[in-house]
């Protein structure tokens, strides 16, 4: 069982490193920001360091499975968010559905880019990202009522593209605690396992969003980010 523990509450604060406290105040992490970008014309382009970008061939297999990988343990990840999962989430077989997961890769990803990075999903004129490839793979089951741990990292990135490690792990509640008058709730989660149920790659690619051609992420983006690396 690992040591890990994240704690979180009523708040604005985050935390990139193992064992310490996490905290939120308005936990909607469950907009999908991420636009899947299809079509023609479409951004399918990932950078290489500059704003003309690569293309890239996704016809390749996925990797299979490891538990070994460095990227399916705890110790990978440098940000973190804990997420309570849902009833209508489990399917038939009493387990979140494959398709689930990535809804809180998803989520992990932009709450980032929102607090931390500073974007504006409704601005007309702000760098949208583009998801234009990903890749998981699935170790164990995960399942309602349990609560679960995200973690997150950056894998590679350029000045208009960048590449995420993403994961989910089992946890568990150690302690529940809520003032009504304070509005303060603080739950203690605990991971079960270091090693992750399912982990994977997602890349964004940022674009105009009219012209829909790669530009430079914002600075403080950049910044923000390359903590995670």
């Amino acid at each position: 069982m690992s040591d890990l523990t994240t704690r979180f509450a009523n708040g604005n604060q985050n935390t990139y490193q193992k064992g310490a406290t996490v905290q939120h105040g308005n936990p909607s992490t469950d907009r999908l920001l991420s636009r899947q970008n299809s079509g023609p014309g479409s951004a399918s382009l990932v950078d290489n360091g500059d704003t003309t970008g690569s293309t890239k061939n996704n016809n390749t297999s996925p990797p299979r499975p490891s538990k070994d990988t460095a990227q399916a343990k705890s110790t990978y990840y440098r940000y973190w968010l804990p997420f309570q999962t849902k009833w209508h989430e489990n399917d038939m077989y009493d387990h979140l559905n494959n398709a689930v997961y990535v809804t809180y890769f998803d989520a992990i990803i932009n709450e980032f880019l929102i607090t931390r990075c500073k974007m504006v999903p409704s601005s007309q004129d702000a760098p949208i990202g583009l998801v234009v490839s990903s890749s998981f793979s699935y170790n164990a089951p995960l399942e309602f009522p349990a609560p679960l741990l995200a973690g997150l990292s950056v894998t590679k990135l350029g000045k208009s593209s960048v590449t995420y490690g993403i994961a989910l792990f089992a946890a568990k509640r150690l302690s529940r605690t809520g003032d009504a008058q304070t509005g303060i709730f603080d739950s203690k989660l605990q991971m079960i396992s270091e090693t992750a149920a399912a982990y994977g790659e997602m890349t964004h690619v940022f674009v105009d969003p009219h012209t829909r051609r790669p530009v430079e992420m914002p600075a403080v983006m950049r910044q923000e980010l390359s903590k995670l690396q």
